[in-house]
């Protein structure tokens, strides 16, 4: 019976495989039973059976095919069936498209705003998710898809990210609707992974598109903050074409990209009659005519230099019905010789609302220029700096507040002010800030000051400038203070442990837990301007104010401060409030008749609750049993009864210390930080502990920070990261190299848990004493630290990828740690670092280094080593070497980097300058390293830089950086660098288009730059304070001649420094106690002679732009420059010297000679160094 059969009661339910295994079971059996020879067929054989179940196979193959067709139609039609019986059918067409707009409206709310920076996906794929999202709406059902592709409504909006094929899709379903085009292009990491073609394909189709469907366009928003798109062509591609329905127009870019200013003149060819709202960022408005946009009322721009400025209220007086205006500078301070000139004032009787965003000058400029009778909302933001006289400048001063502001807050009754570190400011009346630009419901004025050009130790005075403005110039006299002391760029984040989720560590149980510090904004003298300022305050929110505790003294004072103040709200945290003070506070001024009625405080949590009731339980029944007296026969009642309540005191701390464990433990599980993969945790991790890691001293640190303290205090916050809560600790614990780096100061138990959570993978392992802390530690403890440094490298050395060791301090046993290192075998070791900067120490031996066993090591970094006779086999892997070499080992080192083929990196430093000494020249054989491109010499005399010189060639040289010492021959003649450099490095300088020159009294330098900000592929610095007048100038003379003859250089931007423009640089290539550098180094006043000056407009004919810094004296280059000759093609340059109003007259003599003779300077300044006395 085959299945399917009506006696097996399984009609219809066979599947092929089925059918035709019984088919074969069946063959099988007829085939055995005997036949009659009546009724014997042919004989059947195993080819005619093999072909019949390859036939059924087939057959039910083929049915089975058709069923499955046949039942994916019926499922559709019962699809239609329900689809045509759904409510949505109901409604009519018109509000399906308004449901259909909303949801579209939804997507493109949710994403408008999102920041695509750090994440692997970019903007052009949220873009792509975007485009998916929105094509749902015509994929429902068929109904609903005849409804949308019918309604051009829904295909007019587009991105310029999206593909040409999809934007052409949409144009044409759009027909002829007008258009709403947006290109969000946030930077990403997918940059990296894009090439130029692409960027540039994307740029060419939206300037093609553009151009064709101007006409179309209603709503055109363009934000570039990528790089590799060329904005400037992209501008100029569509910004000429007429644009007759384009009302909304925005051209934002980052101001840090690479571009030029966008000019405005003949936007649109002035044909824009519907446009209201324009922002354009880089703006250039010479020449900018808006009249023609008659529909403008809103207005954004963004303009390069304060010199634009002279435009923009040309710009305003032809817009008479702008309601709103936002203007911003680039953010940089630029300084003129001449202030803007004043207009006449010009009044914006329409503008509603101005936006601000400058430096302190510029504003009070367009506030004495610019009148708004109607304004009622108002937001500035302004950056404060340190004059060079030594002043505040900050737009609450009384030279650079708005008057208006006056009229705007007489009459408000709240006020709330912003105190951070790095930010000050005020807001009245207190809203929510609206994230619609263009609504403007209420009244609302933002003054806010930024603070990072201030001096740390100054912005104390800012903040008393700012409540000085508001309590005294405008005089506002609040009854609600609104007080926000919470910076968002440095947000204290509480690492408290919650108890049972960050249990101590049990491995290692020396690994301790610390807070961070919070920083004291709130001083003494703050909070009394504040409080004198607040006689009418009866309501005050504090947010975060720290510290509070002057504060609460403030309030506490006999002489009432705050009479009226009735409510108290205080957000801060628990361990930033002494709530026994505050309490006496209240209690004190409850006596004196100023009774603060409410009161809250946001501090407390459920244990702090929970154990303040114990206590007062506590509290209250030994009052009640010691009520009872103290005979001696209640003494054991009294016992019995003090035990029972600790019991029930110690099961109640049980209970809420569980329910507290348990709360905390659902929340964290609740947030959104626990819903990421363990990956992007472990990612998050690592990099927070990198960060720990870099919060290092610097080699060259001579003891300003404790590097035993600075050593502890990474790996407590290394051991923070593992302790927030319970599924990042297990993710921390399970990331090996999250525990790969290792210092060395950490005692011996941390270093051994942080190498058994690393597993197996390689070790970086370091130890920097660069401070004073060896002087106040015993000497025990500075024998227990090197010996259990020798102890843990001697076990690990097998699994060290990178060690780092950086002695500049007293007391440490440098050469026991030196030999307990140098025989270990390294077989994984890439990375070594061995520096002591201690002049007192003798050399230590650098020969058999790891027993010559280090077969990776490929960077080896030693100061402090002897190099006499340095051989090593280790030598032939290395690709990065930095030695520091005494004078006479010189002729060592070529011997040992004769033995470094694979070198790609060299740096060699001099011990000191030996004055006494000479090296000779070479004499023999040259060392070629075919792969060195970068070689750094510093702190050598210029015999030993000319003897190196001489001794290597380096034939794939892309950079060299010497700082050397010129002298004089015994023939009375100067050697210098410049004038012994080896003919490989001409090719250093080819085709440079920036030259960088100093010259003081005891350095002279000339670097090359790539490009402006770029690394140098040049840099030679000579020291001439040994020389007399005569040979520094010669010296002078020979770096020209270098630059110019030997390098060949024909620069378009020439920058001359004749002093330090950043004295607090350190100048470690000096000699600090050289006498000799006090003794005549500031003696010479007079550096560009004549000679210089014409050396260096020498070959002038290619110089476009010159900056000069105190280049004294400076009438030989104003002589120079008055032959039209001289410099034919310069347009910009600036000059800053300290005596500058001496040479005014004769400056701009040159400068109207100049401009007669066709060569004029387009962009001049002559500024003014302060002197420092």
């Amino acid at each position: 019976m085959f299945p399917g059969d009506a006696n097996d009661h399984r009609i219809g339910d066979a599947t092929p495989e089925e059918f035709s295994n019984a088919l074969v079971d069946k063959t099988k059996e007829e085939s055995l039973q005997p036949l009659e020879l009546s009724d014997a067929p042919p004989r059947v054989d195993a080819d005619f059976n093999d072909k019949l179940i390859d036939d059924t196979r087939s057959a039910s193959n083929n049915v089975e095919q058709r069923t499955e067709d046949s039942l994916l139609e019926e499922e559709f039609s019962l699809l239609r069936i329900q689809n045509g019986r759904s409510n949505l059918l109901r409604l009519p067409p018109e509000t399906l498209v308004e449901i259909a707009v909303a949801y579209r409206a939804e997507i493109l709310g949710c994403c408008a705003g999102y920041d695509c920076t750090g994440h692997d996906e970019g903007w052009t794929e949220h873009a792509r998710a975007r485009l998916c999202e929105i094509l749902k709406l015509s994929q429902i059902f068929s109904y609903l898809r005849g409804i949308y592709l019918d309604t051009p409504r829904l295909w007019s909006y587009m991105e310029l990210s999206w593909s040409p094929a999809i934007i052409r899709l949409f144009t044409e379903r759009s027909r002829s609707r007008p258009l709403s085009l947006i290109l969000m292009a946030r930077d990403s990491d997918n940059y990296f992974r894009r090439s130029a073609n692409e960027f540039d394909s994307l740029v060419d189709f939206n300037v093609s598109f553009l151009t064709s469907n101007m006409q179309r366009i209603k709503n055109l928003q363009i934000s570039i903050f990528t790089r590799g798109i060329d904005v400037l062509k992209l501008w100029n591609g569509f910004q000429a074409i007429p644009a007759p329905q384009l009302k909304k127009f925005t051209f934002d870019v980052a101001l840090n990209l690479p571009s030029r200013v966008l000019p405005l003149q003949d936007l649109f060819s002035n044909c824009a009659p519907k446009l209201s709202k324009l922002k354009v960022c880089l703006a250039s408005c010479r020449e900018f005519q808006p009249k023609s946009f008659t529909a403008l009322v809103s207005l954004a721009l963004t303009i390069e230099k304060n010199g634009a400025l002279l435009d923009i209220w040309d710009v305003l007086s032809q817009t008479p019905l702008l309601k709103r205006l936002e203007l911003s500078g680039d953010r940089i301070r630029h300084r003129r010789k001449e202030k803007p000139p004043l207009h006449r004032v010009l009044t914006l009787s329409s503008c509603r609302t101005v936006r601000l965003h400058f430096h302190p000058e510029v504003i009070a400029y367009l506030f004495s220029v610019l009148e708004f009778p109607a304004l009622i909302d108002l937001m500035i933001t302004s950056e404060a700096y340190e004059a060079y006289d030594g002043t505040i400048v900050s737009i609450f001063s009384r030279n650079h507040f708005p008057p208006i502001l006056k009229s705007m807050v007489s009459s408000t009754v709240e006020l709330n002010l912003e105190i951070h570190d790095n930010m000050t400011g005020f807001m009245v009346p207190l809203r929510p800030v609206s994230h619609d630009p263009d609504e403007c419901p209420h009244p609302f004025t933002v003054i806010r000051e930024r603070l990072y050009d201030v001096p740390y130790a100054r912005t104390e005075e800012c903040k008393l400038v700012l409540l000085d403005c508001v309590f005294q110039e405008l005089k506002i006299k609040a009854e609600t203070l609104y007080l926000d002391g919470w910076n968002p760029d440095d947000e204290y984040t509480s690492f408290e442990e919650d108890e049972g989720e960050t249990t101590p560590d049990t491995e290692n149980m020396d690994i301790q837990e610390k807070k961070p510090k919070r920083v004291a904004t709130f001083t003494r003298s703050i909070w009394n301007a504040i409080l004198s300022g607040c006689p009418s305050v009866t309501t005050m929110d504090l947010h975060r104010t720290l510290p509070l505790w002057p504060f609460i003294e403030a309030l506490d004072q006999p002489t009432i401060n705050c009479p009226s103040l009735t409510q108290l709200n205080i957000s801060i945290h628990p361990d930033d409030f002494d709530l026994q003070s505050f309490d006496r506070m209240l209690e004190n001024r409850k006596s004196r008749d100023a009774e603060i009625e409410e009161v809250e405080v946001d501090i407390r949590d459920v244990a702090e609750l929970a154990n303040a009731l114990i206590r007062e339980v506590d509290e209250t029944s030994q009052a009640l049993i010691l009520s009872n007296g103290d005979a001696l026969s209640n003494r054991e009642a009294t016992n019995q009864i003090l035990s029972s309540l600790r019991d029930v005191q110690q099961c109640i701390s049980k209970s809420i210390f569980d329910a507290s464990t348990r709360i905390s433990r659902s929340a964290n599980a609740r947030s959104p930080i626990a819903s990421l993969p363990a990956e992007l945790l472990s990612n998050i991790a690592h990099h927070y502990v990198e960060d720990v890691r870099d919060e290092e001293p610097d080699e060259e640190d001579e003891g300003e920070r404790s590097w035993f303290a600075t050593s502890q205090l990474r790996l407590e916050r290394t051991i923070i990261i593992s302790h927030i809560f319970s599924r990042w600790r297990q993710v921390c614990l399970e990331s090996a190299r999250l525990w790969s780096h290792i210092d060395l100061a950490w005692n011996l138990d941390a270093m051994h848990a942080f190498a058994a959570r690393s597993k197996n993978i390689l070790l970086s392992l370091r130890f920097h004493a660069t401070g004073t802390e060896s002087r106040v530690m015993s000497e025990d403890d500075l024998y227990l630290l090197i010996r259990s440094q020798i102890r843990f490298l001697t076990v690990k050395m097998s699994r060290v990828e990178s060690l780092s060791i950086i002695i500049n301090s007293y007391g440490l046993a440098v050469t026991k740690l030196w030999q307990g290192i140098s025989p270990l075998r390294a077989p994984e070791l890439k990375s070594f670092i061995f520096v002591q900067n201690i002049e007192a120490r003798s050399l230590l031996s650098s020969r058999n280094l790891f027993s010559n066993d280090a077969p990776n090591l490929h960077t080896l970094h030693l100061k402090g080593m002897s190099c006499r006779r340095f051989t090593s086999p280790l030598l032939a892997s290395l690709k990065t070497i930095y030695l520091a070499v005494k004078q006479y080992e010189v002729s060592d080192a070529i011997t040992a980097l004769s033995q470094a083929p694979l070198l790609e990196d060299l740096g060699l430093e001099g011990t000191a300058f030996d004055d006494l000494n000479r090296q000779s020249l070479f004499t023999g054989e040259s060392v070629t390293l075919e792969y060195c491109h970068t070689i750094t010499l510093k702190k050598l005399g210029a015999d030993s830089v000319i003897y190196l010189l001489a001794a290597l060639e380096f034939p794939v040289i892309r950079k060299v950086t010497i700082k050397s010492k010129a002298f004089v021959a015994p023939d009375g003649s100067t050697t210098s660098i410049y004038s012994h450099l080896p003919e490989s490095m001409k090719a250093l300088a080819a085709g440079a288009s920036h030259l960088e020159i100093e010259m003081h009294t005891a350095m002279v330098s000339l670097v090359v730059p790539f490009a402006s900000g770029v690394s140098s592929p040049v840099h030679l610095v000579e020291h001439v304070y040994d020389l007399s007048r005569t040979l520094r100038e010669d010296v002078r003379l020979l770096l020209l001649h270098c630059a110019f003859d030997f390098f060949a250089i024909r620069p378009k931007v020439l920058s001359v420094w004749g002093s330090d423009p950043n004295p607090d640089r350190e100048f470690d290539e000096f000699d600090d106690n050289d006498d000799t550098m006090g003794m005549e180094a500031y003696s010479e006043i007079d550096i560009f002679t004549e000679r210089i000056w014409q050396g260096l407009l020498s070959n002038s004919s290619s110089i476009d732009e010159i900056s000069l810094w105190e280049t004294e004296p400076l009438i030989p280059f104003i002589i120079e420059l008055e032959r039209p000759k001289v410099c034919p093609a310069l347009k910009k340059l600036r000059i800053s010297i300290e005596l500058a109003e001496f040479c005014a007259d004769q400056f701009q003599a040159m400068l109207n000679l100049r401009k007669e003779h066709n060569a004029e300077i387009e962009e001049a300044y002559l500024m003014e160094v302060p002197v420092d006395l």
